[in-house]
């Protein structure tokens, strides 16, 4: 199973201003349903979530981002703890900055504005990040290739996340 729920905010979203409205309902969709078919059909295997670059860094105005990110890490380990004698790895991968709608949406800049924005990012390589690389990485967790890949963060950044963060602090 792979789980990659999100959301985006309409507002700043500071600690003063902070809205869960739809955090509980993403944090639920991660792991909660796919582990409750999962079980309850008696199936072995993988889920994989996606994290972010963002569950190392901080920011001022997306603490539900931030924080979700967080969240993710904690909550793949506590799975992984209560499911592997299961036989379900739980893994999550982490991108760094990948041009896709939400994106644009997170920095409130257009498809072209993001694009020019990837190109600093990851200047010095020969591509960017793209979906393809993130898809790969998720492929590996739920093949039978990683069967004892567990309680993982594969981070899937190039290296670069460092500029990510600054990008994002702009």
């Amino acid at each position: 199973m792979y789980s990659n729920a999100g959301i985006t905010s309409s507002s700043a979203q500071t600690v003063l201003e902070l809205d869960l409205s739809g955090y509980n309902s993403v944090m639920a969709a991660c792991v909660k349903h796919p582990t409750l078919a999962m079980v309850g059909k008696e199936v072995k295997g993988s889920i994989v979530c996606t994290a972010s670059f963002m569950e190392d860094y901080r920011t001022e105005n997306m603490t539900d981002c931030t924080m979700s990110k967080h969240t993710m890490l904690g909550l793949v380990r506590s799975a992984n703890m209560q499911l592997v004698r299961r036989g379900v790895c739980v893994n999550c991968v982490s991108p760094g900055m990948v041009a896709t709608p939400l994106m644009c949406d997170i920095l409130k800049i257009s498809e072209e504005e993001l694009w020019e924005t990837m190109a600093v990012v990851y200047s010095g390589r020969d591509e960017q990040l793209m979906e393809k690389h993130v898809a790969d990485a998720v492929v590996f967790l739920a093949c039978e290739d990683s069967a004892f890949v567990t309680d993982h963060n594969l981070v899937v950044n190039g290296g670069l996340g460092t500029k990510s963060i600054a990008i994002l602090k702009q």
